[in-house]
């Protein structure tokens, strides 16, 4: 995954950048800016893993499957299910990457999809 960049202000991330590090988010959650395209395909392939999203982009999926199947939960109608513990121990033993910059690139997704409307809480 490329295309990612180094945003000086949240106002200049469009509302479908996830990939992208800024300023703030580097500084509070300590996400090592170097690491920014690994950890954003890293959890991207987890989304694919999971089939939260079709896009296979780096044709891992179906190995990912088969090494990976304790990172697949599913809905009691099959649908996916978002595990952010297992995101990140999947994006650190898939992609070799280091577990303290995984849970930290998960919790920067986690706040950009709240902020986003995309997480809702009951009786929020």
């Amino acid at each position: 995954m490329s295309g990612s960049k180094i945003l000086q202000s949240e106002s200049e991330r469009c509302s479908c950048d996830f990939q992208s590090l800024s300023v703030a988010e580097i500084e509070v959650f300590a996400i090592e800016p170097a690491l920014r395209d690994a950890l954003a395909a890293a959890y991207w392939r987890y989304e694919a893993l999971i089939g939260c999203i079709n896009d296979d982009c780096d044709g891992h999926r179906d190995q990912d499957q088969a090494r990976f199947p304790e990172y697949r939960k599913t809905t009691s109608q099959g649908g996916p299910i978002i595990n952010y513990e297992d995101a990140a121990q999947f994006m650190s033993r898939a992609a070799g990457l280091p577990i303290e910059q995984c849970c930290r690139w998960v919790l920067k997704v986690r706040a950009l999809e709240h902020r986003s409307g995309l997480i809702c809480h009951p009786g929020s």
